[in-house]
């Protein structure tokens, strides 16, 4: 979830008027973060399965975590429009 945060953050730290005007590097950042947010998303679940340290609890916060970022992700990425 932090990767979407910085994501976001980088998007509206460096052009807050979400007119597009971020320097080629800072869309490279954006993309690496939300891929690497998505990667370790769908390796978490897996993980907690495989050594048997899942809870409800656990599941609940991954699932409001992923609604959270359902709405921040595309507010970072809708600079590039």
């Amino acid at each position: 979830f932090l990767f979407v945060i910085a994501a976001t953050a980088c998007a509206y730290i460096f052009a807050p008027t979400l007119d597009g005007s971020l320097k080629p590097e800072h869309y490279y950042f954006i993309a690496l973060c939300i891929f690497l947010y998505q990667t370790l998303d769908g390796t978490d679940g897996k993980q907690a399965r495989r050594t048997k340290s899942g809870s409800a609890l656990g599941e609940i916060m991954d699932h409001g975590f992923d609604a959270l970022s359902a709405t921040l992700i595309p507010l970072a990425a809708s600079n590039a429009l």
